[in-house]
């Protein structure tokens, strides 16, 4: 509730008898920071016939823009009393205009042993079973340590609560967490950036979110599709969640070897790419385990990237002296398959000769198109890589021994780009993955192809 008058009264009259006392707090904010009045809260004792006796006041508190307790304590009422009221008082309002919002009051008539005000007992420790209460006010306990086999209360307000068991009627707070800090329950502000699972209770955005869904206060549900990436092993155990129906399974061949240059005759060819298959809505057919290989880059053929025995994303072929390796071929029911680049060809002049540039390395296919054929060499200049297939494919190295690119279509995954050929020197590495290697000029050493991998992904079953 906002003030904007010096007095007002957050209770109704409670009855109430000369000599009982009383308690009363709230939790007040100002809006804005700077021009704030001090505010305080009073009890008012009244006679029966409405008119009022006396009040007593507690001390000032000058708020801020978050929210803080104010308290007040009577002394015994005066005769006639009737009924008592608390109310906020917010002094000095002249010139002021910030408004004071105050929240979640409470006043109640003290009862012997039955409340403990601030300061009213101080002792170096409490013996077992000497205090009995209904309630003890928030802040009101301040302790290091409290040891406890059970502990029974109707409304706990604490920072930390380490218990063996605890009967809690209300809990107050902000969050409570996990140790690590990565999950948790969010009552009120914003949930904290490392939290990874969560039930959020503030009203706005996610309501819950684990790992493999996300349940939003709009109505919204977003699945989260996992991903599974392999890049080595030969089974694959499916998990109980996997969905038939919405998965994709993706393979990426290795690429081929570029090969060694000859000095004074020939450049060495740069090897083949990798072929690229994609698999929508694959049915393991209740199968638990599901054999794959995935294929090894080497100085000669890349190896095939086989799913179930029956998908096979062909490697990139070895080049042979100036000659380029072919590009990998896809085989088997894909719903999407693209070839591999071939490598391209070493400088090999009919006499002999110091132009002697090595072969290019053919790009991987990728999901959106087939790997690029490398280049071929014209003389001392090796040809550059060709790019993994676009438009996320690694780039091709260039002329001279560059190093391909990484493929990007899944992060840090995808269709690599071929490696560029030496110029009288070694050929350049390719990208991951299936990239095939620069072949060698002059002298220079052939690359061996990148290695294939396998992509997974599914929306979990049993959540739509």
């Amino acid at each position: 509730h906002e003030i904007s008058t010096p007095r007002m009264g957050i209770s109704y009259g409670v009855a109430a008898a000369p000599g009982d006392r009383f308690y009363g707090e709230a939790y007040v904010r100002a809006e804005s920071s700077g021009d704030v009045n001090p505010v305080r809260l009073a009890v008012h004792f009244w006679r029966a016939d409405g008119s009022w006796i006396a009040h007593h006041t507690g001390p000032f508190l000058t708020p801020t823009t978050s929210y803080q307790r104010v308290s007040v304590t009577t002394d015994p009422a005066p005769a006639g009393t009737a009924y008592a009221s608390l109310g906020l008082r917010v002094e000095n309002t002249n010139g002021h205009t910030n408004p004071i919002y105050f929240d979640d009051a409470y006043f109640r008539r003290m009862v012997e042993g039955s409340l403990i005000v601030d300061g009213e007992v101080v002792a170096s420790k409490l013996a077992a079973g000497s205090v009995t209460t209904e309630k003890i006010a928030a802040n009101a306990v301040v302790a290091n340590h409290i040891s406890s086999i059970n502990l029974s209360v109707l409304q706990a307000a604490v920072s930390y609560l380490s218990a063996i068991t605890a009967d809690l009627g209300t809990v107050t707070a902000g969050k409570i967490q996990n140790a690590g800090d990565t999950q948790g329950i969010l009552v009120s502000g914003s949930v904290p950036s490392g939290w990874t699972r969560y039930l959020n209770l503030n009203g706005s955005g996610a309501m819950l979110k684990h790992d493999k869904m996300e349940l939003r206060y709009d109505g919204s549900m977003k699945l989260k599709r996992q991903e599974i990436i392999l890049t080595s092993g030969t089974s694959w155990a499916v998990p109980d969640d996997f969905n038939p129906y919405m998965n994709t399974i993706e393979l990426i061949g290795a690429g081929g070897g570029g090969a060694d240059g000859v000095a004074n005759d020939r450049g060495g060819g740069g090897g083949g790419g990798g072929a690229y298959g994609k698999i929508v809505g694959f049915d393991p057919g209740g199968l638990t385990s599901i054999p794959y290989s995935v294929g090894s880059g080497g100085a000669g053929s890349g190896g095939n990237t086989v799913w179930n025995n029956q998908y096979v994303a062909g490697g990139g072929g070895g080049a042979s002296g100036s000659s380029g390796g072919p590009g990998g071929a896809p085989s088997g029911p894909f719903t999407v398959a693209f070839g591999g680049g071939a490598g391209g060809s070493g400088h090999n002049p009919p006499e002999s000769s110091t132009d002697d540039g090595g072969g290019g390395g053919g790009g991987a296919g990728g999901p959106h198109g087939p790997g690029q054929d490398g280049y071929s060499s014209t003389g001392d200049v090796g040809g550059a890589g060709g790019a993994g297939g676009e438009p996320s494919g690694g780039a091709g190295g260039s002329g001279g021994g560059g190093n391909g690119g990484s493929g990007s279509a899944w992060g840090s995954y995808g269709a690599g780009g071929g490696g560029g050929g030496g110029s009288n020197g070694n050929g350049g590495n390719p990208g991951n993955y299936g990239g095939g290697g620069g072949g060698g000029g002059g002298s220079g050493v052939g690359r061996n192809g990148a290695n294939g991998l396998i992509r997974i992904t599914y929306v979990p079953i049993g959540v739509l």
